[in-house]
């Protein structure tokens, strides 16, 4: 996985053995603060081995997601196991073939993460307690983030699914609009806010980039393009032009 850095605090996972690990370094000296692991394990002969998501840090605390689809919470401190949620036992959640590879996003005082079951694709859970604010959605993961956009006027959660892209509501999960997507080959990138009400979804293996604007009725695309294609990396907007390999 990347690197989450805050502060002096650089925090990473790995994998060992029979275990996930979540290590924490102090960014300018490269000294290991603390380590700490839970029973999980990822192999795949093309992938790998897991994680291979991003970690969140905020308000004093780590959340990472492991590529089995374990969620957990530490103090940034010390490390110290807060809690936990496996999403695919408890959402009943189809494993992606190359692993989950969302990572969480905070948003206030909630964690949300790509679940991927068909009563719970998107689910928030208070970052303190680790108890379940709100579920909703109904799409699998693909191997995309959640991301927090400003569009149309208001904050939303955009996730580009398996199938679909959907915006949320932060508060409450409500889905304020939804897009079909092409669903044959994996979703890697985020969704790019290229104005204040539009964004610009793109994945690789031939699907390419769409431009959604958005509105009180929805979102609805303007234009397609077959040459933008984000297969991993995300494309970034500069002076009215979006760049992507």
């Amino acid at each position: 996985g990347s690197f989450a850095v805050v502060g002096n605090l650089a925090v990473t996972q790995e994998q060992r053995s029979e275990e996930e690990a979540v290590i924490a370094y102090h960014l300018r000296g490269g000294d290991v603060l603390w380590s700490t692991s839970y029973p999980a394990r990822y192999e795949s002969t093309i992938a790998g081995i897991g994680p291979r998501s991003t970690p969140a840090i905020a308000n004093g605390r780590v959340f990472v997601t492991g590529a089995t689809g374990m969620l957990v919470a530490l103090d940034a401190a010390t490390g110290e196991e807060l809690w936990s949620h496996d999403l695919v036992v408890e959402h009943s959640a189809p494993l992606p073939e190359w692993g989950k590879s969302g990572s969480p996003l905070v948003v206030g005082d909630l964690v949300i993460v790509s679940a991927g079951g068909s009563e719970a694709s998107l689910v928030a859970y208070e970052a303190a307690t680790g108890l379940m604010r709100w579920a909703a959605g109904s799409d699998s993961s693909s191997y995309s983030s959640p991301t927090l956009l400003r569009l149309a006027g208001r904050e939303q959660v955009v996730i580009l699914n398996n199938g679909s892209v959907a915006s949320h509501d932060p508060a409450d999960g409500e889905l304020l609009w939804e897009v079909p997507w092409p669903s044959q080959q994996p979703s890697v990138a985020q969704p790019l806010p290229v104005a204040d009400d539009a964004v610009i979804v793109s994945a690789g293996y031939g699907v390419g980039a769409k431009r959604y604007d958005i509105g009180p009725a929805g979102a609805e695309m303007v234009w397609e393009s077959i040459r933008l294609k984000a297969k991993f990396a995300h494309a970034i907007l500069h002076e009215g032009t979006v760049y992507g390999l």
